[in-house]
């Protein structure tokens, strides 16, 4: 009954018929029968539940044949929602006869938050799609297709700008990945590639798709983003690839996907350091992975501290080895490069990181103006602990921050099991978000009392800032004289004045009526 519906995520969350394991599509295919103008549709199965461990499913053909009326569908995304072979041979031929796709979405699994975890492929017969020409991004995801006709779904849509192959696997045995890095990477439009090459793919087929793909890379003059690289295990070169996406200067974001305690030859993170160092127009930068070595550090704390680079966000993903070093290192490179205004630290560790981890962090960042926005925790989140910190602790550590004026969202699991402690850091940030790096960059009472003129509505702002800049009480309108030359006073600066002025000399926050009352 409603008329301009337009876009449908269909959920199949904890199946659990043990008696006739039957997936019931029929509410499904009544809804598409009535809606056949649908632009996006979405199934995807939940929990533990694989579609395809459920052969029989009820009007999954009728289901087909409902897709195949959707002419004006746009977007198709189905995660885990395969069944058997003819049952999926009859649903990718009603996908290829739509003639407005533009994303399609074959995911086995939902696996992208970790991809250190390799998951089982779902053999998937592409055929029916391979000649699809209206596709703009395609993403398939811990599949198994056939090589051929995955080069020809690719070289067959002229507009393609963003390709995703995560963790699939190519028939026969991984044969053709030299052809597939050449048709990825040679493709004229596309901007966005992801690319996650599976481990069990032969050492010399992973050396012709590493050439390949280099190769490819450093010729490419489209591509905007990199993401998921990864190139398997031991005899992988990924020394290779990233000296050819150092070569990149068309690149926005790079994100890296390694797992160097598998490999035997090392990793030398002077190509990373590169890759943020040169390339001038690079914004977004993310390392994950397990066993990061600790020379890695330093090589990257060099890339992002560099004049030259241009990085405005960077996430590492690491482990507890390498977290605390990790730590040490970025304010340092935050401090050096005005462009960084996001760092993101997340670690894969049980345990809270504590006051003597984090209290360096944030006094190493005391001056910065262009960090705006910083995060450090576990993966792990364990709500029950609770880390209380000491009065002079607390006081210390709010201190500091209050030294980081661009701040303007701080995330800590310290800060975070410390109720107090984010009480009292709330009006800093705020503060910030509106303004409060005038104190570094043009100290002067107009702009105190813009800042001042934003935060009326919160008591805790406006005693925090006069307490830091008192001269800000003081200030006059200077564009409010009267006739006679005399300096008239702005009533809303006298409000906040005397506002001020009580909460210096100690008297108590006046109450929400009276704050009111001065203001008018």
């Amino acid at each position: 009954e409603l008329p301009n519906l337009k876009k449908v995520r269909v959920v199949f969350q904890n199946i659990h018929d043990n008696d006739n394991d039957i997936v019931d599509f029929r509410p499904l295919v009544a809804l598409l029968h009535k809606k056949p103008c649908l632009k996006e549709l979405s199934i995807y199965f939940g929990g533990d539940f694989f579609a395809w461990d459920r052969p029989r499913s009820l009007a999954s053909r009728e289901l087909s044949r409902q897709i195949r009326k959707l002419r004006d569908l746009k977007s198709l995304r189905l995660s885990r929602a395969f069944f058997s072979n003819d049952v999926d041979e009859q649903l990718l031929s009603a996908v290829a006869s739509l003639p407005n796709v533009r994303t399609l979405e074959l995911l086995a699994c939902e696996c992208s938050g970790n991809l250190g975890a390799w998951h089982p492929t779902r053999s998937l017969n592409i055929s029916a799609i391979a000649r699809m020409s209206t596709l703009q991004s395609l993403r398939l995801q811990a599949v198994e297709v056939n090589t051929g006709a995955l080069i020809q779904l690719i070289s067959s849509n002229k507009k393609l700008k963003s390709c995703q192959l995560i963790q699939c696997s190519y028939l026969p045995k991984h044969q053709g990945l030299g052809k597939l890095a050449t048709a990825v990477t040679s493709h004229p439009t596309l901007k966005t590639l992801d690319f996650n090459l599976s481990t069990d793919a032969l050492p010399h087929q992973r050396t012709d798709f590493v050439q390949n793909f280099s190769l490819g890379i450093a010729s490419t003059t489209t591509l905007k983003r990199i993401s998921h690289i990864s190139v398997g295990d031991e005899h992988a070169d990924l020394d290779r690839v990233l000296d050819a996406v150092s070569t990149q200067r068309s690149l926005r974001k790079f994100a890296l996907t390694f797992y160097p305690d598998t490999m035997l030859q090392p990793l030398h993170f002077s190509s990373l350091s590169r890759i943020m160092s040169r390339n001038r127009r690079l914004k977004h930068v993310t390392l994950r992975g397990t066993g990061l070595p600790k020379d890695a550090c330093h090589e990257l704390r060099q890339g992002l501290a560099s004049e030259r680079s241009s990085v405005e966000a960077f996430d590492l993903f690491a482990e507890d080895a390498i977290a605390p070093l990790a730590l040490q290192n970025l304010p340092l490179a935050a401090c050096c490069n005005p462009s960084l205004k996001r760092i993101r630290l997340i670690h894969g560790g049980k345990d809270w990181y504590h006051y003597e981890d984090i209290f360096p962090v944030i006094k190493g960042l005391a001056g910065n103006t262009s960090l705006e926005y910083l995060l450090v925790t576990i993966s792990r989140c364990i709500c029950s602990v609770v880390l209380n910190l000491e009065n002079n602790q607390r006081q210390s550590f709010v201190d500091a921050v209050s030294q980081i004026y661009g701040l303007k969202y701080l995330y800590l699991d310290l800060v975070e099991v410390d109720p107090i402690c984010g009480k009292m850091l709330q009006p800093i940030l705020k503060l910030n978000k509106f303004g409060r790096v005038y104190m570094i960059n043009d100290n002067t009472k107009e702009n105190g009392v813009q800042l001042l003129s934003k935060v009326t509505d919160d008591i805790d702002c406006l005693f925090h800032h006069v307490r830091e800049n008192c001269g800000v009480l003081f200030m006059t309108d200077p564009e409010a004289e009267n006739s006679e030359g005399t300096t008239v006073t702005s009533p809303a600066l006298s409000s906040k004045r005397s506002v001020g002025a009580a909460m210096l000399h100690g008297e108590s926050k006046p109450s929400p009526h009276k704050t009111r009352r001065m203001t008018t």
